[in-house]
């Protein structure tokens, strides 16, 4: 169980959200992101535009990546130093649309 862990997430307790003395196996990046996922399979949200246009869910997807990869590159090439309620934000971001695109993609290949 723990190699599979790595796999998803890089763990470093600095950037791990912490109830009491508990830190939470995601980092908060992580958390968000994959919050978001489930927010976006449950939610739905991007149904009513992608009725409108098919092509709706991707460009969220890109616009909404965007905020992540400005993080994450900002962070990697020293510009700055992000803290956990933005890595958060950023991945709630990220992971709403990619949600919302696994339940239209599930809707129209298994018809879920």
């Amino acid at each position: 169980m723990g190699l599979i862990k790595k796999f998803v997430c890089h763990q470093k307790p600095e950037r791990c959200f912490k109830i009491k003395k508990y830190t939470l196996p995601l980092c908060s990046r992580c958390t968000g992101v994959f919050m978001g996922i489930v927010i976006g399979l449950l939610t739905d949200f991007l149904r009513p535009l992608w009725e409108i246009n098919a092509f709706f869910p991707t460009i969220a997807f890109m616009i909404l990546i965007l905020p992540i990869a400005a993080d994450g590159l900002g962070q990697l090439w020293g510009l700055w130093k992000s803290n956990n309620a933005g890595r958060f934000i950023t991945g709630l971001l990220a992971g709403l649309p990619t949600g919302a695109t696994i339940r239209i993609i599930l809707l129209f290949f298994v018809g879920i």
